[in-house]
């Protein structure tokens, strides 16, 4: 996958899921639900969501089964993004809200507020570009900067509702 070669890597993988499914008992369900996340990640950089959500709710019925909340979340994160990619904002809100709770559960407290603020936007009808700050590393909206003190040289950058294919970046960074 990270040669850009998804069609390949679904043939692979896709061949994989089938041996696994045919074996029955935990190392075959551990296996077949990251086989199914990869791809389901494959299908959603070839812009197929429909075929991502329905990989990737597989790859979360399988955590869920498992009881891997690492897993759950891998996954919940991949189903915002798929939502949000396919136009689906109600459906993105609803995953979003429920990974916030998972992630606060966990104590990644930095990454619940990050989605909590996603998932805002995101109810709220977010714009397909938006301009943030960032400053030292952080990333602000600019509706809620943080005070002077913070110091530190701010650059502004366009942020896009979704995520960027990895083959459009591949092509931007050739040129």
């Amino acid at each position: 996958m990270r040669q850009l070669e998804f069609e390949s890597a679904i043939e692979v993988l896709t061949a994989l899921s089938h041996s696994l499914e045919a074996h029955q008992g935990p190392p075959a369900e551990d296996q077949l639900s990251v086989v199914y996340g990869c791809l389901g990640e494959c299908h959603y950089q070839l812009a197929d969501a429909a075929s991502a959500r329905d990989l990737t709710l597989r790859a979360l019925a399988l955590c869920e089964q498992r009881r891997d909340s690492e897993g759950v979340i891998t996954q919940l994160g991949n189903l915002f993004q798929i939502f949000r990619y396919g136009g689906e904002p109600a459906a993105a809100a609803t995953v979003g809200t429920r990974l916030v709770g998972l992630l606060e559960a966990a104590g990644r407290h930095t990454e619940s507020t990050s989605l909590q603020d996603r998932v805002r936007r995101v109810s709220a009808g977010e714009p397909p570009c938006r301009v943030v700050v960032r400053v030292y590393g952080l990333t602000y909206e600019l509706d809620n900067l943080p005070g002077p003190a913070v110091g530190g040289q701010p650059t502004f950058e366009f942020v896009r509702n979704r995520p960027t294919l990895a083959r459009t970046s591949a092509a931007v960074e050739q040129g």
